[in-house]
């Protein structure tokens, strides 16, 4: 949908969407191949910050990072349940969660843009 893309890359200004509605999709999904966009979260290295889990379930550390104060190894896996969560980044480096349900990304190149068009 090219409303809903034009969102999820920041592109320009959406009238599909509340305000509201634009800022928790670019705070709840990450980029994460072509088209693709998956909930979590990315943090540069050294930040701290609060963030609004919208989409509950079990996700992925990229690197070792804190949540709620506890710290999760590359690769362990997180239950977060809806509602806000402090995450940090250790060690200096940037990190993240992924969805847990996302194994891996396709091997082959992303698509070219455009995805979508008009019929």
């Amino acid at each position: 949908n090219p409303s809903l893309s034009a969102v999820m890359n920041r592109t320009q200004p959406s009238y599909a969407f509340f305000a509201e509605d634009t800022e928790a999709l670019q705070e709840t999904y990450r980029h994460i191949w072509g088209p693709l966009y998956v909930a979590g979260v990315e943090i540069e290295a050294g930040e701290t910050r609060q963030w609004q889990v919208w989409v509950p379930g079990t996700y992925r550390a990229d690197a070792a990072l804190e949540v709620n104060g506890e710290v999760f190894a590359k690769g362990q896996t997180v239950q977060l349940q809806r509602g806000s969560v402090e995450l940090a980044s250790v060690q200096g480096n940037a990190t993240g969660l992924t969805w847990n349900a996302l194994k891996s990304v396709p091997a082959q190149p992303e698509p070219s843009r455009p995805f979508w068009t008009d019929f």
